[in-house]
């Protein structure tokens, strides 16, 4: 099955512990012996997208990765500390989120069209932003109906601004842009099921 690769860790000296979005399948926990081979390409790494096959043991908290075949690497991602912050973000509002959330692939199609947002190099602001939006509306949330329209005339427009055009490719502090997500936050926290990650 096509996964992402949300979070990589170790887990004792042989595994990496990986969490794992799938549209068929949403969220779990992957573990993935490393390998002694040199090629890195069979190696997972955070914000891959890979073909995977799994195997599911009685009486273990995880699933095993038996096969791993890489599609697209956004090591890109870290060229920019703010592109990687951000992206490390949402991935962990998808991990800490997750079981809110009901529609697996649609969930997926926007986090994979994300990271590749900020694997372009595109404002990190912007696609953390418009990636927040959208997932809260496509899970039913009325966030135009009531976020949006508690927001001043101006920040209305700043907001229309920011959903019609596609993010700039640059790596800029957008203020506005910060401020905008941090008041939709808030909103979030108050109105929705969903919570920002104790991390955050």
């Amino acid at each position: 099955m096509r996964a992402l690769i949300l979070s990589q860790s170790l887990s004792g000296d042989s595994f990496q512990k990986l969490h794992i979005l799938t549209g068929e399948s949403g969220l779990f926990v992957g573990l993935k012996r490393h390998s002694k081979k040199q090629n890195t390409q069979d190696q997972p790494i955070i914000f891959d997208t890979a073909e995977i096959e799994i195997q599911n043991k009685s009486g273990s908290s995880g699933s095993f990765i038996n096969s791993y075949e890489l599609i697209e690497r956004r090591a890109s991602i870290g060229n920019s500390y703010r592109s990687l912050e951000a992206a490390a973000k949402f991935a962990r509002f998808i991990i800490y989120n997750i079981i809110a959330v009901h529609s697996s692939e649609s969930i997926y199609e926007l986090a994979e069209r994300s990271l590749n947002a900020f694997a372009a190099q595109k404002s990190p602001d912007h696609v953390y932003f418009k990636a927040l939006y959208l997932l809260l509306k496509q899970e039913g949330y009325p966030v135009r109906e009531s976020w949006f329209e508690g927001l001043s005339a101006t920040t209305q427009a700043d907001v229309a601004d920011l959903l019609r055009n596609p993010a700039p490719t640059q790596d800029s502090n957008d203020l506005s842009c910060q401020q905008i997500s941090e008041a939709l936050s808030e909103w979030m926290e108050q109105y929705t099921d969903f919570k920002r990650p104790k991390s955050d």
